[in-house]
């Protein structure tokens, strides 16, 4: 039981969908605590972060951390502006600068989470590590991206005094291999899923609405090369080359930078398999069209080769729904009840997974009749006493270095 709240800097970043979504399901977690248990949440967030305006409702204040260059006013202001914006970056690790000037504007004791330079300026630093992609698949990464991976993690991770979560056991096993000791404190936490009452709906007027057929099965992932969809569309084909056509809803973005003739290349294998009307790119839709698109499909695929902790995983877990995923141990150990596995990369065991779902599906279906939400609920209250435990040990950490 804590005496009073303790104030958390809760750190919002736009950059990537994944953190976005952790950050909103540990916002609506710790909101579900009791009022003796709950802690004083403080959101920042960078100019108008769009993505988190449901939190502001949730957390107790809000406070956006701006650039220090933002008057422009005229041609030379503007260039003197953009010099101002990379001298501090480089000086004082701009952005971290700001955050740190915020959380203790706020009287915040903890900021999560924290990655690079921040660490160093923030009060109460929590560090958060969700994978080492960089290390296991180097090729979808420039030298200089690997190396200012390495650089940021290294200092976190050699720091006594820092506090470092880890998303999954694989996570925290990679950390010891690619960097040896770690001095930091280390903890382990499994994010979960907070599903909104509306998840309950029935999903047959969203179906409608992108015109689906009533039997499909659904993978909401990016489509960057380790995402797996080039060997999902392979499965299809071979399914439908002996007559068992299968119908795939994809959404999530179809740009990926590092590689920008990746989607193209994988809708020129479609129309030359032929199977391009089983395939039904919705691209990226509303949040609760997703979840609805999830709830009505047959089963929901997840062909990734790499993740930190698949978010899909844990919106199927809370929708007591079926997965059909690779074997990265991260999905093994995710453990989402009634999943289905095929080995990464490998077509042939993508089908036999596939029909292997199909062959088994009524039994499913029974199975997920009985699911409980009252247990998701359980596993959600233990993620959010898990956090604060980390809280508490890192306010304590910081009181003695103090003291």
């Amino acid at each position: 039981m804590l005496t009073s709240p303790i104030h958390i800097a809760l750190v919002a970043a736009e950059e990537w969908a994944g953190g976005v979504m952790y950050t909103h399901n540990l916002a609506k977690a710790l909101s579900m605590l009791s009022s003796d248990q709950r802690p004083h949440i403080t959101l920042l967030y960078e100019r108008d972060a769009k993505s988190f305006g449901a939190l502001k409702n949730i957390v107790n204040t809000s406070v956006a951390y701006q650039p220090m260059f933002v008057q422009r006013r005229n041609r030379f202001e503007s260039l003197l502006a953009n010099h101002g914006w990379r001298l501090s970056q480089w000086v004082l690790g701009e952005r971290s600068f700001r955050l740190a000037m915020a959380a203790r504007r706020v009287g915040a004791v903890i900021t999560f989470p924290v990655f690079g330079a921040a660490h160093r300026l923030v009060p109460g630093p929590v560090a958060w590590i969700p994978d080492f992609q960089h290390r296991g698949m180097p090729h979808l990464f420039s030298p200089a991206e690997i190396r200012g991976r390495d650089r940021r993690f290294a200092a976190i991770l050699k720091h006594p005094q820092q506090q470092v979560i880890f998303s999954s056991q694989h996570a925290q096993n990679d950390a010891k291999y690619y960097f040896g000791h770690i001095a930091a404190q280390q903890h382990l936490l499994r994010f979960a899923t907070v599903p909104e009452p509306n998840w309950a709906d029935d999903p047959a007027s969203i179906v409608a609405k992108y015109q689906l057929p009533a039997r499909y099965l659904i993978v909401c992932n990016q489509f960057w090369a380790h995402k797996g969809h080039a060997t999902l569309f392979e499965a299809l084909y071979q399914l439908a080359q002996v007559g068992q056509p299968i119908h795939l809803v994809c959404t999530g973005p179809t740009q990926d930078y590092r590689n920008p003739t990746y989607f193209p290349s994988l809708q020129a294998k479609l129309r030359e398999w032929g199977i391009e009307s089983l395939v039904h790119m919705v691209g990226m839709i509303p949040r609760y069209d997703q979840i609805m698109l999830m709830r009505g499909a047959s089963a929901i695929m997840q062909p990734s080769v790499f993740e930190g902790w698949s978010t899909v995983l844990e919106d199927a877990r809370a929708l007591g729904q079926r997965v059909i995923a690779t074997d990265f141990p991260v999905h093994l150990e995710q453990d989402v009840p009634g999943a289905l596995y095929f080995r990464a990369g490998d077509v042939a065991d993508c089908v036999c997974a596939i029909r292997q779902h199909f062959d088994t599906e009524p039994a499913w279906q029974c199975q997920r009749a009985a699911f409980n939400p009252d247990m998701h609920h359980q596993r959600l209250l233990a993620f959010a006493r898990a956090f604060m435990a980390i809280a508490v040990e890192s306010q304590e950490a910081g009181t003695k270095k103090r003291d």
